[in-house]
């Protein structure tokens, strides 16, 4: 079964404009998609079969993308059809929740770093802060992750040093906001995440991969 998912309707507009587009009945609509053809009011028509002179249906996320009930499908969606559609809205709420609490985590951060004068320090999570930002308004907006600000390649890898009390608390908080983020890293890949593997958001998954290790790169440097 086919699916169509915002990705897919918008590389249609690059190619050419649309008020109307033909789909093979039964292809299932992520919800997503549904919202941006209703924003930029284009209609689907669902048909038996589509002309060589159509465009070509999806075939991105075949496998984990949910069902979408609209006006013009005739056949009810199955429960597991159903049943993907309220999980995969589920993770994305839950991973929205976790981004806000890392974020309000973070700034909390900030105003330690702030009353101790630590400017080297307040500008590497200034970095982290446009990041988010930028990661909040695509979900926000339902659109693709594209963020000029980006955390640097790190060789060195610090997820098995220990870290004590007697280290100070902005040590001990930044491998806080560090253990937030790993947590945050592998809820973004069950978030985004096909069962082949595949995502409408890399560059949203490759930041957050990084962002452990650059939160502890820059415990290195208080």
């Amino acid at each position: 079964m086919a699916v169509l998912t915002e990705y897919d309707v918008r590389k249609m507009l690059t190619a050419q404009s649309l008020s109307e587009i033909e789909l093979i009945k039964g292809t299932i609509i992520t919800p997503s998609a549904s919202s941006f053809l209703k924003e930029k009011h284009i209609t689907v028509n669902f048909v038996t079969e589509i002309n060589d002179t159509t465009i070509e249906e999806p075939t991105v996320c075949q496998t984990m993308a949910p069902s979408v009930v609209t006006e013009e499908v005739v056949e009810k969606p199955t429960r597991s059809a159903s049943l993907k559609s309220y999980y995969e809205v589920a993770a994305l709420d839950v991973f929205k929740s976790k981004l806000g609490v890392f974020h309000s985590e973070l700034q909390v951060m900030q105003v330690m770093l702030a009353e101790e004068e630590q400017e080297v320090l307040l500008s590497g999570l200034e970095t982290v802060h446009h990041v988010l930002v930028d990661v909040q308004e695509a979900l926000a907006t339902h659109t693709i992750f594209e963020s000029e600000v980006l955390f640097e390649e790190i060789e060195e890898d610090h997820r098995l040093k220990t870290y004590t009390y007697d280290m100070g608390k902005i040590v001990i908080y930044f491998n806080r906001l560090a253990c937030l983020a790993e947590e945050l890293k592998v809820l973004s890949y069950q978030t985004f995440c096909d069962a082949s593997g595949q995502t409408s958001q890399p560059v949203l998954l490759n930041a957050l991969s990084k962002l452990p290790t650059y939160l502890r790169e820059l415990i290195d440097v208080k």
